[in-house]
């Protein structure tokens, strides 16, 4: 049998990956917030409208009807309210997110009849081995190799769920960000409280401080930031543990993997610091962006009232002929 010994792509690089397309999101996502037309001028121009033209039947709310479509499409309510670039951003990440999903889960399918035929041919050899050490010693080294197979299959199956974890992440991120261009919620110039802001963006992955202050969006793209992390995070320690398990087991001297220690030990020996560190990563980050949306709310909160703020946000300006990105600083 071919022993195939090349790990596959851990869960790093991908939660990397759109830990970077969540930035990005952000960067152009602040940027079509400046650009949204206020929600009084819109109000005013329906209210004429109706009174120019009366009609007898119910006119479905162009901010619902933006809700809507964003539950239904990624990135729907950012194409129906003009922001085409952040629309297809959205779109794109959430389609890039659904496929690594399910190409680690067709991975891990594979995988795992991989692991099974390992454990096949080693009941086969030891059945055949009939006292023959060099069998019995085969038919071990079999088994020690499905056990790493085993632990392959199960990253590869935590990869896809990191991947959806991401892609349900992005989504909400984009609805709760139609909640605010759709002015479902909107901020106001109504004092808040910086407790009650602070204590509410306490609770993890919900993003109820921002809420609170009026800023959707914000709110959803740190909550889904968290619970993607922590979903990263906990992954990762499963793994840990069960490359921890088999690397005592293989230095257990009354243990039957110990005699293939000096091919395999090394190994387990690099999953479980690689989970390790992972792990750690991605708890860091998950608090440092769970103290940043503490911070965010309480200052917000704090500057509710005032009619003019500072704001340091990009703007995606185009021409006929042209892209750039825009800095603007609004006092």
């Amino acid at each position: 049998m071919n022993i195939m010994k090349k790990s596959i792509f851990g869960n790093t690089g991908v939660s990397r990956l759109y830990f970077g397309w969540f930035f990005v999101l952000c960067l152009i996502t602040f940027s079509a917030h400046s650009q949204t037309e206020p929600q009084s001028a819109q109000s005013e121009q329906v209210s004429l409208d109706l009174e120019l033209a009366p009609l007898s039947v119910s006119i479905p709310s162009p901010s619902y009807a933006g809700l809507a479509l964003s539950l239904v499409l990624p990135g729907g309510g950012q194409f129906y309210h003009g922001k085409p670039v952040l629309g297809g951003m959205f779109l794109a990440f959430e389609v890039s997110a659904g496929s690594f999903s399910a190409y680690w889960w067709d991975e891990y399918n594979r995988r795992k009849n991989l692991t099974g035929q390992y454990k096949d041919s080693a009941a086969v050899i030891k059945g055949s081995a009939k006292g023959d050490s060099a069998l019995m010693y085969r038919s071990g080294n079999y088994s020690v190799w499905a056990d790493r197979e085993a632990f392959e299959t199960r990253q590869a199956k935590m990869t896809a769920y990191n991947s959806l974890a991401w892609m349900v992440g992005g989504h909400v991120f984009g609805v709760m960000h139609t909640l605010g261009a759709s002015g479902i919620v909107t901020s106001s110039t109504e004092q808040r409280s910086p407790l009650r802001a602070g204590w509410l963006a306490a609770a993890p992955g919900l993003g109820l401080g921002q809420l609170y202050n009026g800023n959707s969006g914000k709110g959803g793209m740190l909550g889904a930031v968290q619970v993607s992390l922590l979903v990263s995070a906990y992954n990762q320690h499963r793994l840990l543990n069960d490359a921890s398990f088999r690397y005592n087991q293989m230095r257990d001297s009354t243990s039957s993997r110990y005699a293939y220690r000096a091919e395999h030990l090394s190994y387990w020996k690099g999953r479980y610091d690689n989970a390790f560190s992972t792990r750690n990563t991605y708890l860091w980050f998950a608090l440092f962006t769970y103290i940043y949306s503490i911070f965010d709310a309480v200052v917000d909160a704090h500057l509710s009232d005032y009619p003019q703020k500072i704001n340091i946000e990009p703007d995606l300006a185009a021409g006929p002929n042209e892209a750039a990105l825009r800095f603007s600083f609004r006092l």
